[in-house]
Formats: structure tokens, C-alpha cells, sequence
């Protein structure tokens, strides 16, 4: 059994988070148990200097993704694409370990799914939380386009996966609740370093034994990220309840964790603010490792503190509770599935007063050590146990990655205005298909060049009657645009399948053939091909066999339904996908709005709203030109986008699939098509204005900032470069934007103090 655990992010190259940890702990137990693993590392950042003595000593493999993060646009999209190029290329895995983070498998499971390639390999995407989760839990807002495209990428990931894994009941049971869909799941939790013991090996039951001693503490540390879902602010809240009861001027206060903008305001600024006039020790430590924390606290009487609002396993609970800490963590989301049932009573509900409290009796009386839910070898034998049943299910059926029939059920159809040598070029492609289609349509909108086009279609009329393929011409009396033309070449149509393609289009030979494969294999309704863009001036025509033998990697990510990024761009598909007749005819074909573009990408939208069934052919299946004097480049583009959000108006109206329109409401009203350019032109100087004036006087004012602090509370502990105590060793410096960074959020606090 060959497996490959897929990460973006890793140890070795910082910054990294859960995702990491929890990857190299699976590849870490799941090789000492004698399983072939890799490490597959596609890098969320940009890595300066490679490690490669590291990254054998782990078994990592790294990926450059330098061209997939090229794609400002869609990075998410082309960072999942790449992906699945490299591994196509690879010797296949028996199993493939995606996180959910960013959707990174979608494409390499819809190639899977469509039989592109990777046929034989098992998905199985490990929950570690969409960023859904993360955005619910921290109360953002972000109406974004990246936000969309990484929305559909992790939920379509979810439904293509051969199992989901999460590792929390809690995540599971909210996934469900916000309707993710999936064929199969299991909860297992992750494996991280904590439960490895000093010799490196997995700790089993008799090394919990001495669980549940109290301890005497002195001191208080809040460990994780400095954000509002993890708690901080309940926790500096209950120190200030807690002063108010007692004396703590011989008592530590810290805080371990990276400084999060959260409310208009740095959380180490909020920190200080609120404990600067009581009367103990504050240190803001904000760049220490796991490993640091662990052995600053098992040299003292610290109880950590994990007051999470809304979290499903915190590694930071993790790290405590196995390596013997004494901790104090709250009772939501999936923390308590982290300790033993008989130690529950030890968790606070996420409240000030209670923690306030609980903090109190910990300095009268000491604290427990807690016992974990989960023995380490117990999760190992359950990961195995788990790819030895998904190994032994039945395989897929033949879904058929070739059409076993010289023809196939579709009819192509080609709308043409006044370029007869593009035409020709895009009937050749056509004819060169490795499966035929039955019938060939070619609809003229009133073109001046008749003479010329009436040649070339004599000339590809016999060559189609010798290949067997019905082929038929229309020219219109009047001009009539896109969709009138599209919508005739429908109207005649009884084949199973319709494809329309623009006469500047050329088709690879094999993109009827894995297109019409994929529709059968997934009983889908729309089958959407990638494209590349084939760029050509004026006139010039590239010879057929040249565009085919220089073929590109696609320069475009389409995703099927995607309804939310929709309202943002095309994500659907190109207008040469691969309809299903009955279908498009239900829908009355195309809008005929002469003048006006976007008709394909208005139909595909109607489509997706209307709960249809799109698959994604991964591979480039056509070339696309692009030229500046080309309709989707001299139509209005306002009237363009008007035309798409008529539609959906009426859809969202009629209501007809509402769990698909989950956050098209809240798009629709801050899309930047629908607002006047000049209304935020005013409020983007002003803050542009405000930045430059901060970005100026940053360091005067942060220096003025130390030295008031530093007069008026001796006790707080400053790094060199940024307020905070720092334990940053020497092989890793603080880079230059970290530096700036954390000047700049005292800036505001300072303001603050200044007035008051």
C-alpha cells in the first residue's frame, strides 16, 4: 500500500500551523508502523532556501508551485490544478491524504472521477476545518472572490472524496449542519508530535498513569493565537475580575501567541490597554515555538490556559494534556473531546466570571494534570485499520476512458460571422475528433464574405460525407448575434448530447471522446472542458497542426457549479461544453440580445442555479483565441454582467433551489459590478491617505510608546524591535516586515494613551 499524505504547509519552512503538525505526525507513526508513506509538500509560501537533508530525514517531497501562484485571480484554483498535474505524472498512490484547507484536491479527485487520470487511486480528504468554520468562528465577514472560489473548492472536495475524515465529532456534526455533503465519513483524531514520548516513539496507557495530581501554580499562560474565538479576551477580562479579589502582584501573567488584528485593533494593544494599571507581572511573548512553551512551563508552576469560544481540537489542548501540564480549557466545540470523560468537570464554560473563579482556586489550591480521551497507538491502529477497509472495497466501475464507438450521440454546433480561414481551421479540428460526432451544424449570422465562406463549407461538406457525418449550413437574412444563432442550431437537435463551439475555437482530437466519457461516467447534465488562450492578431491564423502540436497547460480554472463565485466572473465553463440537449432545450436555450455577450455565461449560471449536474474535464480540450477586436473585448462589459444578473434576479426570486444560493444574497449586494466606481473612489483616498501618514510617523511614535510604558511599568517585559519579549533564537531573526508590523500596531494605543 503506497500512500501520499498532501500538505501546503510544514515544519521545516515557517510559517506553518495544525495542517503541518498533524502531517507529519500521521507520516511519522504510520512509517514506524511499517506502511510506505510520502510526504507531499505543494508550499502555501514562497520557500527562500531549500533543506534537503531535512526533507529526506521526513520523506518529503517537494513541489514547486511558483506557476500555479502566478494566478492572482484564481489561486486557489491553479494551486489545486497544479497539483493534480504533478501527481498525474507521478507513480501512482494507492491512497491519496488531501486536507481540506483551500480545496487542494479538487481537481486531482474530478480527474479520478471523469477517469483523466489517477484512476486507481482512493481520495480521502482529513478535515481539519473549511474555512467556512474558520470565518463563522472568528466572525469575519468576507464577501470576496477568493473567498467564494475556496468555498466550492473545499465543499465540491468533500462530495468527490472516497471518505472525509474529521477529527472531531464537533466538525462533523457542523459540517452537516451547514450542509456539506459527503458518500462516507469517519472521526479519527489527528496524530501530532505531542504524542510522542523523548525516544520518539507513540506513548501509550501506562505513561498516563500519574494523571490527575494537583499541582501548586503561580503562574497564568494563555497559549494559541491572540483571536477572539480562542478567548483571549474572556481571559484578560477574568485577570481583571480576579484582581479585584486579590492581590497579584507575585503573580506572572502570559501570553504566548502571534498578535491577530481582531476588531480594529492589534490584540497585544488590547492586551496592554486593559492590564497596564494592575498590579502584576505582563509578558507578550509572540513568537515562541510549541516547543518552547512546553519547556518554559514544565520549569515552573504554570497552568496554561485555553478559554476557547468556538474551536474544535486545539493543538495547544493536545500539547498540554499529553505532555503533563497542568491546563485549563473551556467546555465548547470539540475541547472536550480531547480529555478523558472522568476529568469534564475540570472544563469551564467560556466565561469571564467562571474563569475568573476557576483561576482563583487554582492559585489557593493548585491544578490537576489531565487525562487524554485518546491513547496515541489506539488513533495509529485506527488510521491503519481504516486504509486497510478503504483498500479492500470494491473498485469503481469501468467508467470508460475511451468511447468504445467510432461515434458518438453529440451534434457540434459552429456559429460563424466573416472569417471564412478560421472556420476551416476550427471544422479541420472537428474532423480530426478520435470519435465522430453525428452531425455537424455551421449557422452564418449574415456574414459579407459569402463567396469565401460558400468555399469552405462545399469544401468540408464532402469531407464530412466521407467521414459518415451529417453536416448542415444556415445563414441568417439579418445579423442576429450569439444566441439567436446558438438557439437555431438547437432547435433541429435530437442527438443526445450538443457541443457549441465559435469558429475561432480549435478542439483537440481527443475532446469529444474524454468529454462525452465523462458525461456517461457521472450522468452529468454539462460537461466543462479547460481551455488555453491562443493568442493571434488581426488576421493571422495559426496552422492547425501547429496550435496542436504546442500545446499549453490551461490558462483559465474552470469549476462547474460554482453559483457563488459566479457572481464575480465565469468559473462555470466555456461555451464549448458539452450540453445535454433535453436539458438546454427545458431551459429555452440562450437570451437573444443582439449586441450584448456573456449569453454561455448566463445559460451555465441558469444552469447551476437550477441544481444541474455539472463534471470537469481537467485537461486543456481546446485552444481558445483571444484577439482585442473580439466580442467579449468590444461588447459593454456593464451590459454584459447586466445581462447575467437579470437572471439571477428572476432565479432568486422564483426560488427554485435554495440551499444553492447559501451566500448569493450577500454577494449580490456587495458584487463590484453593481456599485457606481465614483461612490468609493472618495473613502479609498482617505484611507490611502491615513496609511501613508501611519507608515511615516510609525517609528517616532513607536519609540515615544516605549518610553512611556517603560517609565510608567518597569515590570513589562520589551524585546528589541517590537514591545514584546522575544525568545527568538539567533538562526532565526526577526525578519523586516515582522519588525515593521509590530511597530505599527502600537500606533493606535498610543493615541489612546496620549488623550487620556
Amino acid at each position: 500500500m503506497k500512500i501520499g499524505i498532501v500538505t501546503g504547509e510544514i515544519s521545516l519552512y515557517p510559517p506553518f500551523g495544525g495542517i503541518a503538525t498533524a502531517s507529519e505526525g500521521l507520516a511519522r507513526s504510520l512509517r514506524a508502523a511499517g506502511l510506505e508513506v510520502d510526504l507531499l509538500f505543494f508550499p502555501e509560501e514562497r520557500v527562500a532556501e531549500r533543506r534537503p537533508d531535512d526533507e529526506a530525514r521526513i520523506g518529503l517531497r517537494f513541489f514547486d508551485m511558483r506557476r500555479a501562484d502566478s494566478f492572482k485571480r484564481q489561486k486557489a484554483a491553479s494551486r489545486s490544478h497544479a497539483a493534480y498535474q504533478y501527481l498525474a505524472n507521478e507513480a501512482p498512490y494507492d491512497l491519496l491524504l488531501w486536507p481540506d484547507y483551500r480545496g487542494l484536491g479538487y481537481y486531482a479527485m474530478e480527474a479520478t472521477r471523469s477517469s483523466a487520470a489517477l484512476t486507481t487511486t482512493r481520495h480521502l480528504v482529513l478535515s481539519y476545518g473549511p474555512l467556512a468554520w474558520c470565518q463563522h468562528g472568528s466572525g469575519e465577514l468576507d464577501f470576496s472572490p477568493a473567498r467564494a472560489e475556496v468555498d466550492y473548492l473545499e465543499r465540491a472536495s468533500y462530495a468527490l472524496a472516497d471518505m472525509v475524515v474529521f477529527n472531531s465529532d464537533f466538525l462533523r456534526a457542523w459540517c452537516v449542519q451547514q450542509r456539506y455533503e459527503f458518500a462516507d465519513s469517519r472521526v479519527i483524531p489527528s496524530l501530532v508530535p505531542a504524542h510522542f514520548d523523548e525516544h520518539g516513539q507513540l506513548r501509550e496507557a501506562s505513561q498516563f498513569a500519574d494523571v490527575g495530581k494537583f499541582q501548586p501554580i503561580d503562574e497564568f499562560a494563555f497559549f494559541g493565537r491572540l483571536e477572539s474565538r480562542k478567548g483571549f479576551e474572556i481571559f484578560v477580562e477574568a485577570i481583571r475580575l480576579l484582581a479585584q479579589r486579590r492581590d497579584l502582584s507575585a503573580t506572572r501573567v502570559s501570553f504566548f501567541g502571534r498578535s491577530i488584528f481582531n476588531r480594529g485593533l492589534w490584540a497585544h494593544i488590547d492586551i496592554v490597554d486593559k492590564l497596564f494599571d494592575l498590579p502584576l507581572q505582563l509578558h507578550l511573548i509572540d513568537d515562541a515555538s510549541t516547543a518552547d512553551f512546553i519547556e518554559y512551563c514544565q520549569t515552573r508552576g504554570v497552568l496554561a490556559v485555553t478559554p476557547s469560544i468556538d474551536d474544535n481540537l486545539p493543538g495547544t489542548m493536545i500539547e498540554c494534556v499529553n505532555h503533563g501540564i497542568p491546563l485549563l480549557a473551556t467546555d465548547c466545540g470539540g475541547c472536550p473531546e480531547i480529555i478523558a470523560a472522568e476529568h469534564h468537570h475540570l472544563l469551564c464554560a467560556p466565561r469571564a466570571d467562571l474563569l475568573s473563579q476557576r483561576l482563583d482556586q487554582a492559585l489557593n489550591e493548585g491544578h490537576p494534570t489531565l487525562k487524554p480521551a485518546h491513547i496515541p497507538t489506539a488513533i495509529r491502529e485506527s488510521w491503519i485499520g481504516l486504509f486497510d477497509e478503504i483498500i479492500q472495497r470494491p473498485g469503481r466501475a469501468d467508467q470508460g476512458t475511451r468511447v468504445k464507438s467510432r461515434f458518438v450521440d453529440v451534434t457540434v454546433g459552429v456559429v460563424h460571422y466573416n472569417r471564412p480561414r478560421l472556420l476551416a481551421r476550427a471544422l479541420e479540428s472537428i474532423a480530426r475528433q478520435t470519435v465522430r460526432p453525428r452531425r455537424v451544424v455551421v449557422v452564418d449570422d449574415n456574414s459579407p464574405r459569402q463567396a469565401e465562406l460558400e468555399s469552405v463549407l462545399t469544401e468540408y461538406r464532402a469531407r464530412f460525407e466521407c467521414l459518415e457525418v451529417s453536416f448542415e449550413a444556415f445563414i441568417n437574412p439579418t445579423n442576429r448575434y450569439l444566441g439567436a444563432c446558438r438557439n437555431r442550431i438547437l432547435d433541429g437537435t435530437d442527438t443526445t448530447w450538443v457541443l457549441f463551439q465559435d469558429d475561432d475555437d480549435v478542439a483537440m482530437p481527443e475532446m469529444l471522446e474524454k468529454m462525452c466519457a465523462a458525461g456517461e461516467a457521472q450522468g452529468a447534465d454539462v460537461v466543462v472542458p479547460h481551455l488555453y488562450y491562443l493568442p493571434e492578431e488581426g488576421d493571422s491564423v495559426t496552422p492547425l497542426d501547429d496550435v496542436l502540436s504546442q500545446r499549453q497547460p490551461p490558462t483559465w480554472f474552470f469549476r462547474g457549479a460554482d453559483v457563488n463565485w459566479g457572481l464575480f466572473g465565469n468559473a462555470f465553463g466555456p461555451a464549448c461544453s458539452l450540453f445535454r440537449t433535453s436539458v438546454v432545450q427545458g431551459v429555452n436555450g440562450f437570451t437573444e440580445l443582439a449586441g450584448v455577450g456573456y449569453e454561455d455565461y448566463e445559460l451555465l449560471f441558469k444552469l447551476a442555479l437550477r441544481g444541474h449536474r455539472f463534471a470537469v474535464q481537467v485537461e486543456a480540450l481546446f485552444a481558445y483565441r483571444t484577439n482585442p477586436n473580439s466580442m467579449v473585448r468590444t461588447t459593454n462589459l456593464r451590459e454584459n454582467f447586466a445581462r447575467v444578473f437579470r437572471m439571477v434576479r428572476q432565479e432568486v426570486v422564483a426560488a427554485v433551489n435554495p440551499p444553492r444560493l447559501d451566500m448569493l444574497s450577500d454577494y449580490v449586494f456587495t458584487h463590484e459590478h453593481l456599485h457606481d466606481a465614483t461612490s468609493v473612489a472618495e473613502p479609498k483616498q482617505e484611507l490611502l491617505r491615513h496609511r501613508s501618514l501611519a507608515t511615516k510617523n510609525e517609528q517616532v511614535i513607536a519609540v515615544r510608546l516605549r518610553k512611556l510604558l517603560e517609565k510608567s511599568r518597569p515590570d513589562i517585559r520589551f524585546g528589541k524591535e517590537g514591545l514584546v519579549e522575544t525568545s527568538r533564537s539567533a538562526n532565526s531573526p526577526r525578519t523586516p516586515a515582522t519588525t515593521r508590523r509590530i511597530r505599527a500596531m502600537w500606533v493606535r494605543f498610543l493615541a489612546k494613551r496620549t488623550r487620556s
